[in-house]
């Protein structure tokens, strides 16, 4: 009776100890789609500021819903606008150059997404890496106008 009582004691400590580390997954998992969830509605609160016209509330929430989910790709396409927009050195212009570009790379079928990345090109970058860049835009949209216009003032 003592040898079952034993045996059935080592297999519950056994289980729990192997059943302790997906817990704290578990916990991270939830911990992490709450910060997604978070920063969904803090998102739909700053789109309201943007409507509004209340601009400083509104980079302090895309800047606050870039940290809570920085892999939301749109939300980290704005915080790069902002980025460029306000930016007091070269470095924060940089960082908002990178997160408009990942947001180009991952999305190529947004026009607007594609003609401010392009703007932001022309304005941070070399002659030659404004032209690729239009080129590329006007290769995703051979039928926009602006794009070939775009394209050939770079050139």
């Amino acid at each position: 009776m003592n040898l079952k009582r034993n045996n059935f004691t080592i297999i519950a400590i056994l289980l729990f100890v192997l059943l302790i580390p997906s817990l704290g997954n578990a916990a991270e998992n939830w911990d992490e789609a709450a910060a997604k969830r978070k920063a969904n509605y803090i998102y739909l609160e700053a789109a309201i500021q943007k409507a509004t016209e209340k601009s400083s509330i509104y980079q302090d929430l895309i800047s606050y819903t870039y940290r809570l989910d920085p892999s939301n790709l749109e939300v980290g396409h704005e915080k790069g606008i902002l980025d460029m927009v306000t930016a007091f050195d070269s470095s924060q212009v940089e960082k908002g150059y990178k997160l408009m570009e990942k947001y180009f790379n991952s999305n190529p079928q947004s026009l607007e997404a594609n003609f401010l990345f392009g703007s932001a090109t022309e304005k941070s970058r070399s002659p030659d890496e404004t032209i690729k860049v239009w080129e590329t835009i006007q290769s995703r949209f051979p039928n926009e106008t602006d794009a070939k216009i775009q394209y050939a003032i770079a050139l």
